[in-house]
């Protein structure tokens, strides 16, 4: 909340700031402790998310991360934003959740996972769920390889549990605080 008050000092700002910090952390912990990402958290964030940028209360310019990306869509109101960015969150790793059914006829990832995805989109936009998901992905990645290097190879991939829910919920948290310099830091490859 320290950071979320010196990052957003306006009143409004910083509220929506800690409201979402407050429901990232708390997911975070959950799901790292028990592999759990509750209804009770996910939805009713998700649904505030998609209720704050429909009010005037929005996220200051640095939280705006549309204007940030070359693949932006700047032209968007904010609440077409988080309502497409909770569908475009949610709707990618549901999608990604079935795919790896049909390949390995098992259960790869939970709905708690997708549910948090759609909250990041209510709450970040398209651009801002879109950073999120590639951060999460590769902070999981990172930690799976860590687990093989700790383990000396010994352990079997297919079989490694993560929580995905903990990482997404990281990167969620940077892209709040960092989002608009880790953008400016990876397109900065491409010009």
């Amino acid at each position: 909340f320290a950071l979320a008050a010196v990052r957003f000092p306006a009143p409004g700002a910083f509220a929506a700031a800690a409201v979402l910090c407050f429901l990232l952390l708390g997911l975070l912990v959950m799901d790292a402790e028990t592999f759990l990402l509750p209804d009770t958290l996910t939805l009713p964030g998700a649904a505030l998310g998609l209720v704050e940028a429909a009010s005037l209360a929005q996220f200051p310019p640095a939280l705006a991360l549309l204007r940030s990306a070359p693949f932006a869509v700047p032209h968007w109101p904010a609440f077409e934003s988080s309502l497409a960015g909770a569908l475009a969150g949610a709707g990618s790793l549901l999608l990604l959740r079935w795919a790896y059914w049909l390949v390995r006829h098992r259960e790869g990832m939970g709905l708690g996972d997708v549910k948090l995805a759609g909250l990041l989109g209510a709450w970040l936009g398209i651009t801002g769920v879109a950073l999120s998901l590639a951060l999460g992905a590769l902070l999981a990645s990172l930690a799976a390889l860590g687990v093989l290097v700790v383990r000396g190879g010994r352990a079997n991939v297919g079989q490694m549990r993560l929580p995905f829910g903990s990482f997404l919920a990281a990167a969620g948290l940077l892209t709040v605080f960092a989002g608009r310099q880790v953008l400016s830091f990876y397109f900065s490859f491409w010009t």
